[in-house]
């Protein structure tokens, strides 16, 4: 038989809770809590604390606070032991509980760095491309968005043989439901190549792969276009990149 929970003495609080009255082991969609020492907790979770905690009662009627900062994803799983009672005629047929969506998006400092490969566009070259950026992440349910500031350098490009710099604010959308979460992102911000400066805009799609409640892995593919009158090639290109975002 399969154990139904694993609970770490440090990791969480635990106390009776006769006064919550739920038997998960008569609920036939357990809530499932992973943390970042490898525990796993099963049952359902019957409380949360916005951006600090959740409480579950697992199988035996034991409450369990964890903290958010300890989760590193929530999913859902199966009861094993659920047996649907027969109807009595005259009586309603039993229903299952609605699923609880996971709440994995949290609130925080974002920081992010790729490095990778440019093509540029119209002077038909590639160079060695670098983006860093920094944000503040703002965790809406499944959904995680990120407005900050997006510096890239290029060395060496186009015509000019200098290297380029641009900055932009801009934001990141990403689907947190999961250790693999897809983004989009878009920015605006100047470029400066060999002196010359003008506006610019970035656009991108990728994915980070939760590793770590604090690291995750990413791959990203971007284009960026300069508006110059003189140098519009240099840094109008698209960019490959795989690196690294810190969570804080």
């Amino acid at each position: 038989m399969q154990r139904a929970h694993l609970v770490v003495p440090f990791l969480a609080l635990a106390m009776p809770s006769h006064a919550q009255g739920i038997d998960p082991a008569a609920v036939q969609l357990w809530d499932v809590i992973h943390t970042s020492d490898g525990s796993v907790l099963k049952g359902v979770i019957v409380e949360e604390v916005p951006g600090t905690s959740v409480r579950i009662v697992i199988v035996g009627g034991t409450s369990i606070v964890v903290e958010l900062a300890k989760v590193t994803r929530f999913t859902k799983e199966l009861n094993p032991t659920f047996t649907v009672a027969p109807a009595r005629p005259g009586a309603d047929s039993p229903s299952a509980p609605v699923p609880r969506p996971p709440r994995v998006a949290t609130s925080g400092l974002r920081l992010g760095f790729s490095p990778g490969l440019a093509y540029h566009t119209a002077a038909d070259a590639s160079t060695f491309s670098f983006t860093a950026r920094a944000g503040y992440e703002v965790g809406l349910d499944q959904w995680g968005l990120t407005p900050g500031l997006v510096v890239d350098y290029t060395p060496d490009v186009g015509t000019y043989d200098a290297d380029g710099v641009g900055i932009a604010a801009g934001t990141r959308a990403a689907f947190r439901a999961s250790a693999v979460s897809p983004f989009v992102g878009f920015g605006l911000g100047v470029d400066n190549v060999g002196g010359d400066v003008s506006l610019a805009m970035h656009m991108g799609a990728g994915i980070d792969l939760l590793v770590h409640r604090r690291v995750a892995l990413s791959g990203d593919i971007k284009y960026h276009r300069g508006w110059g009158d003189t140098y519009t090639e240099t840094m109008s290109y698209v960019a490959f990149g795989m690196g690294v975002e810190i969570r804080l």
